[in-house]
Order: C-alpha cells, then sequence, then structure tokens
C-alpha cells in the first residue's frame, strides 16, 4: 500500500512492477479501506508530510494487529532511529533513494512479514472502538472469539483477573475491607495494583508467575535476544521479548500474561514456545535505550529504595555467584550472552553504599535524633549506586527494611518534632529544595531544608507506605493515620497525615497526636480558681448543653477530653462523635464520622438518643440540623458538650439563632459558654524580669506607687532561642441566668 500526497517518481514507481500496489491520497480513505473493507497491506509506503505520516501512524498502529505490518517512511530527511521508535516506522528513508534500494526494501520487509499474515485471523479481529469514533469510521462488529481450553491462560478474562486478585490477597494476608480502594485497578494495570500493595515490580512478577504456573525471569544472562522475530513496535507496545536458551528451545517473556490477544498472536507466530514472566523494566531495559531516563523508571526506582536495602551478605553472595566466587571480574565465569548483568566495582560500591546505611542501623540507639537526621541524609547522598538499575542476581534479592537510609531520615524528622513539642509538620517541596517545618507552640518554624529536591518523592511514599495509603496515586488529596510505635517504640504517638498533590511534588502534613501531653488534669488547663469551680458545677450537671468555642487550634477539644476525664465513671454510660477521633479515652464510647457512606453529625447523633446515653460529645455543630437535635438531646435529661466556630462567648448565642433555633431553646437548654484561646509561656530557663511602667500598673489596677516585676521573653538553647516554652490556655465563662434569658425571650429579639 503506498499512501502519497502526489505521484511516486516515475523511476522508484517502476521498481514496484514486481509486486502489487494500491495507492491511497488520503489518509482517511486509506483507513476506511483496512477498517472497513478489511484491505490488509503487508507493507506501507508512507510519502507524505511529516504531520500527516504521524498522524496515520497513531490510527494505524493502534490496533494490535495492525502493530505487526511494518511502515516504510518515504521523506525528503530521514527521521532518526529515535524518532522511528517512537512513529512506529520500521526504517525511515530519504527520496533520494535508488530504484534498487526500494526495492530490496520492499522485498525484505513484505516476504518477513506475510508468512505471519497467513495465520492469523486479522478479517474478523474487533476493531477498538474508540478508535472508529475518532475517524468517523462506521464499525462492524466480528465474530473474533477466544479459543477455549483448560489453560488459566485461556479462562474468562475478568473471572481470572479476579481470580488472581483473591489469590494475591490470600498470600499477602491483606484485609479485605481495606482492598476497597483498589477495585478500580483493571488487568492491564496489573503493577500499579503491585505497587498499591507495597510490591515491586519483580515481587509482583513472581506472584504472576505462581498463579499461572509458569516460570518467572530476573535476568537475561543465559538467553539469546532475537528480537528480529516479532516487529520491534509490537515487542515494545506489548513488553514482549522473543529469546532462546542455550540448547536453541524458544521461549517468550511478557510482563502481563492477562493479555489474551497478545498470547494469540504468539501461539500463531511460534508454534513451539515456553511462556516466561518478566518485570516489564526487565524487558523496557532490552528495547528501550533511553528506559533510565524516564519517570517511569525513577518512580520504580524510588518505590524499590524506600521499601528496603540490600545487605551486604546478600549481595557478597550475588558477587560470588557472578563471579564464580572470586572477588573480582572472571571472563570465563560469565556466559557468553550478557544483558545489563553489574560489573565488579559497581557491586563493590553497592556493598559499601549498604555497609554505611547498616553502620547508620547499628548506630541509631547511640546518638541524637539531631546527629541520626543528618548521617540518614547523607547517606542518602551518597548512596548513589541506588540510581543505577538492579539486574541479575539483586533483582531476586531479600531486603532488610531497616538498612535503607530514607528510613532512618523520615523516623529521625519525626521523632525529632516530637521531642520538641511540634503539634505539626510540614514537608514541602519547592522548585529547588525541600523544606521541613515544625509548628511548635502555635508558631511554624523552618526546621531544615534537604536537597536534591527529588527526595520528595522517596519521602512521601514512605510515609504512604507507613499510612498504608495508595503509593501510586499522586494527583488527588490523600488522608491517612500511622501508629508511630511500630517504627519508634519510645514514642507511642499517633500521626494524621494529609497529603496534597502541589506543582512541585506532595505536600505532606503529619499531626502529632500525643495522649500523654494532650489528657491533661482540668487544675493544669489555665483556669482561674473562681472559673474552675464553676466549670466543675456545670459538667457535673445532670442535662444542658456545654459549648465551647473558639477559632481553630484553640485547644477546645483538649479542654473537652480533660472534662470527660474527669467526669468519666462506671455509673455513666459516655458517648462522643468526633471527626477524627483523636485519641482513645478508657470507658468511653467513641464513634468517628464517615461522610462517604452518609455518617454525619446529625445522623449519628440521633442514633446514639436510641443508646441510652448520659453525656453525649458531638465534635462540632455545623448546621441547623446538628443544632437542634443538639438541643432537643440536652432538653431530654442528656448532658451534652459540642464546640462552635465563633470569637467570644457572647456572640455564640446569636450564632445559634441564626442557624435556626429558638432563642427560648438556647437559653433553656445552654448551661455554660467557654470561650478559650491559647497563649505562649514564657521559657523559665530565660525569662527576663523587669518593672512595670505606670501604663500597665494602671491597666491591671495597681497604684503607680507600688513595685510590680513582670517578665519578658529572652531566649536559650532550651526553647531554640524563641523566649517561650509551652502555651497555656485563657477562658471566658458566659453563665446563662435569668436576666439573660428575660431579654432572649424578647419578642424582638
Amino acid at each position: 500500500m503506498i499512501l502519497s500526497d502526489q505521484p511516486l517518481q516515475q523511476e522508484l514507481a517502476a521498481a514496484l512492477n514486481q509486486v502489487q500496489v494500491r495507492d491511497f491520497h488520503s489518509i482517511e480513505v486509506a483507513l476506511e479501506a483496512i477498517f472497513i473493507k478489511y484491505y490488509i497491506p503487508d507493507l506501507v509506503l508512507l510519502c507524505l508530510p511529516e504531520p500527516e505520516s504521524r498522524r496515520f501512524c497513531e490510527y494505524f498502529l493502534a490496533d494490535l494487529h495492525l502493530a505487526l505490518i511494518p511502515v516504510l517512511l518515504i521523506g525528503e530527511q530521514s527521521l532518526s532511529v529515535e524518532v522511528c521508535h517512537q512513529w512506529g516506522v520500521a526504517e525511515s528513508l530519504p527520496t533520494s533513494l535508488t530504484p534498487d534500494m526500494l526495492q530490496d526494501r520492499v522485498i525484505k520487509y513484505a516476504h518477513t512479514r506475510r508468512k505471519w499474515w497467513k495465520s492469523l485471523h486479522i478479517y474478523a479481529a474487533e476493531r477498538p472502538e474508540s478508535l472508529l469514533k475518532t475517524l468517523g469510521l462506521e464499525h462492524r462488529r466480528s465474530s473474533y472469539v477466544e479459543r477455549d481450553g483448560s489453560d488459566r491462560l485461556q479462562h474468562g478474562h475478568s473471572e481470572n483477573f479476579s481470580r488472581f486478585c483473591e489469590f494475591l490477597y490470600d498470600r499477602l494476608d491483606y484485609c479485605r475491607e481495606r482492598s476497597q480502594h483498589l477495585q478500580n485497578y483493571s488487568s492491564a494495570q496489573i503493577y500499579e495494583l503491585g505497587m498499591a500493595l507495597y510490591l515491586d515490580s519483580f515481587q509482583m512478577a513472581g506472584h504472576l508467575a505462581d498463579f499461572f504456573e509458569l516460570k518467572t525471569i530476573s535476568n537475561l544472562d543465559s538467553f539469546e535476544l532475537v528480537i528480529g522475530a516479532i516487529p520491534d513496535l509490537f515487542c515494545r507496545r506489548n513488553l514482549v521479548l522473543p529469546l532462546l536458551d542455550e540448547t536453541g528451545r524458544q521461549y517468550v517473556a511478557i510482563s502481563n500474561p492477562f493479555q489474551l490477544e497478545v498470547l494469540d498472536i504468539l501461539a500463531k507466530i511460534f508454534k513451539h514456545y515456553e511462556l516466561l514472566i518478566a518485570p516489564p523494566e526487565l524487558i523496557e531495559d532490552v528495547l528501550n535505550p533511553d528506559f533510565h531516563n524516564t519517570e517511569r523508571y525513577r518512580e520504580w526506582q524510588a518505590m524499590r529504595h524506600v521499601r528496603s536495602g540490600i545487605s551486604r551478605d546478600q549481595l557478597t553472595r550475588a558477587k560470588r555467584d557472578l563471579f564464580g566466587g572470586s572477588t573480582g571480574p572472571s571472563t570465563s565465569a560469565r556466559p557468553a550472552q550478557r544483558t545489563g548483568a553489574l560489573s565488579c566495582p559497581d557491586l563493590d560500591a553497592m556493598i559499601q553504599a549498604v555497609d554505611d546505611s547498616a553502620s547508620l542501623a547499628r548506630q541509631v540507639g547511640d546518638s541524637d535524633t539531631e546527629e541520626r537526621i543528618s548521617r540518614a541524609h547523607q547517606a542518602y547522598l551518597d548512596q548513589s549506586v541506588w540510581d543505577e538499575p538492579l539486574s541479575g542476581s539483586q533483582s531476586s534479592l531479600e531486603r532488610d527494611p531497616e538498612a535503607a537510609p530514607i528510613i532512618h531520615l523520615v523516623n529521625g524528622l519525626i521523632e525529632k518534632a516530637h521531642d520538641s513539642g511540634a503539634s505539626d509538620i510540614h514537608i514541602e517541596p519547592q522548585e529547588n529544595e525541600i523544606v521541613i517545618r515544625y509548628r511548635i507552640d502555635g508558631q511554624l518554624r523552618i526546621e531544615r531544608r534537604l536537597q536534591p529536591q527529588s527526595m520528595i518523592k522517596p519521602i512521601v511514599t514512605r510515609l504512604k507506605i507507613m499510612s498504608q495509603l495508595d503509593i501510586s496515586e499522586r494527583r488527588l488529596p490523600q488522608d491517612g493515620q500511622i501508629p508511630f510505635v511500630n517504627y519508634s517504640p519510645r514514642h507511642d504517638i499517633t500521626l494524621r497525615v494529609s497529603i496534597v498533590p502541589l506543582k512541585h511534588g506532595e505536600k505532606v502534613v503529619i499531626r502529632i497526636l500525643d495522649p500523654k501531653q494532650n489528657l491533661l488534669e482540668l487544675e493544669d488547663m489555665g483556669f482561674s480558681p473562681l472559673a474552675l469551680s464553676h466549670y466543675r458545677q456545670k459538667i457535673n450537671a445532670p442535662y444542658g448543653m456545654i459549648l465551647h468555642v473558639g477559632p481553630t487550634g484553640s485547644g477546645k477539644t483538649t479542654t473537652l477530653y480533660a472534662a470527660l476525664n474527669e467526669i468519666n465513671d462506671p455509673d455513666l454510660n459516655i458517648h462522643t462523635i468526633e471527626n477524627p477521633v483523636e485519641y482513645s479515652l478508657p470507658g468511653i464510647n467513641q464513634l468517628e464520622i464517615k461522610h462517604e457512606i452518609g455518617l454525619d453529625f446529625a445522623r449519628a447523633l440521633r442514633a446514639y438518643l436510641r443508646q441510652d446515653p448520659d453525656v453525649i460529645l458531638v465534635g462540632e455543630i455545623r448546621d441547623e440540623e446538628t443544632a437542634q437535635v443538639a438541643i432537643e438531646a440536652s432538653m431530654t435529661g442528656h448532658l451534652l458538650f459540642s464546640t462552635l466556630h465563633t470569637n467570644d462567648a457572647a456572640s455564640t448565642i446569636l450564632r445559634l439563632v441564626e442557624m435556626g433555633i429558638k432563642p427560648y431553646m438556647v437559653t433553656s437548654s445552654l448551661l455554660l459558654i467557654c470561650a478559650q484561646r491559647l497563649l505562649r509561656r514564657l521559657c523559665m530557663e530565660c525569662r527576663r524580669p523587669y518593672e512595670a511602667d505606670i501604663g500597665v500598673k494602671h491597666l491591671l489596677g495597681i497604684s503607680g506607687d507600688q513595685k510590680l516585676i513582670l517578665y519578658a521573653a529572652a531566649g536559650c538553647e532550651q526553647c531554640h532561642h524563641t523566649g517561650y516554652s509551652g502555651r497555656i490556655g485563657v477562658y471566658e465563662l458566659l453563665l446563662p441566668n435569668d436576666a439573660l434569658r428575660q431579654v432572649m425571650n424578647q419578642p424582638q429579639v
């Protein structure tokens, strides 16, 4: 088939007299002949401008079977090999080629490919619906039917994939309730599914081989590549490698055995062959010389870095296997055909890097957190060998998850934040660096800057693994929790993780939840003696509503937990509704809101009213429905605690009225409104005394003659030179009385 916008030169046309030729002058007409009239050429000659030629290749080679047809491009300038591979063109020829050269190329490609098509039922193959829709061509559904058979590879596609997922979950002992986010993966995304289950591609290939009862390969040392047996484009698109072993036996390595149509074509090309499972990176490393420069390769390497390191003993064994037990390379120990084998210097560098990492692991208990973070960062920078592909024996080695520097770096950052009293950790990718910030005493401060900026991917991946999140999802926000005691026994804390994709990478914010620091006694909260007396009286009332108000981060939840902790008694049935549950309170029934299934505050509160409660804590009143149910609950014999976002105690009543609650119901149910803020405490180690001036004394109601000593912030090592250490609450209590109720019940209110 010749597709040209102008007639070929007379000499070139004469060179094609020995073959049957059909000329087309339009891409649409040519594609219609192929897809509608089922005209299948042995060879395609493209004599079009580059944009038109590329458009034809995209449409034509999108079909799996048509990828076997060679396409030759004739133009004023020959395209590079890389561009030919990208377009799917077998060869690019200049317009200055001789008739003999053209005739040789046509005979070479046409005769080699024609024999493949004799056994292919191409005329009945189904065409991609999306392709035909794009072309605007009418589609006639074919009668192509997959062959039946007892082998697992020939069973129903969807059923086969579902059974493999069950097989994989059972083998990994993966909880079915946690597998809901994996339901959207298809058989074409089998290795993305593996990443979501924290498996690298070599491990996933092993599971596929076990399920299909096939063999898997992790290197090509004992095979000879016979790429010419199948078109390069077909191999690259479907990740297929034809191989021969030393005895001449035919093998075909494939990364995804769920590609039934590919298997069908292979069965018709090769009469006798054995199928092998190989990781996609191993095949792409052979077919694509630029694979190491791709984003996919870097993501794969980051996944393997984060998961684990390699122990020295394992690498030494790998070195012995490769070089026949010697410490240096031995050519006699190597097979004649080798692909991607590591040289001895590479192994030595890797062993040294792992030695440094293992040394880091041994010294964890012998140095402070700051030193460990710096050492882990430097070990990551020095471990450049991890940026090289792991091939051969290394791919199948077991991993030591405690040897990776990135793990110690992440753990060290979290441990230091906890030891410093931080409430939040911000990991922010910038254009050229990563900024780590801690929120201490309500103020964000820069802890350190990390380079290179590319470290953000393994750091985020490590945190996703710890949070049991989807590591392959980088486009959508994700939230999770980490029981950090599993990774650092001396830090019994829970981490609430929020990940959001930004321009330069994913930003992570980690909230540190420490029950030991936040389950305080009421005496430690900062109440004045009179305010504490009133507060204790109200929280021990049999019914009514107590509201805590203030902006986000003002300590409302901590104060409410302290109140519940004080009144907690086996005689009381206490329920909480929270979003999320931050701390576990012994003896108290805690429920977490799940908006995705419709479990909101109002619905949970209605359910609790049928649970015979004495005390109910509602995390936040956000809407009229929740407010109405809360008011009714407090008026029917229940003590109810909740929070609102208002600036002071007095405006809380107006806020409830504006939400649609009748004023008389508000005043009848309210026992107490507590507005609060958190103020930073002066550091007791470095605070500086000074005598108050006349203005300050006047504000405090003290005579000017009386001496008054106050303190100001100074700064020392203990408080990181800020002058402050810790925070204390300040409170405003509003106790509704008869006068307030009378005013609120007036008609004009």
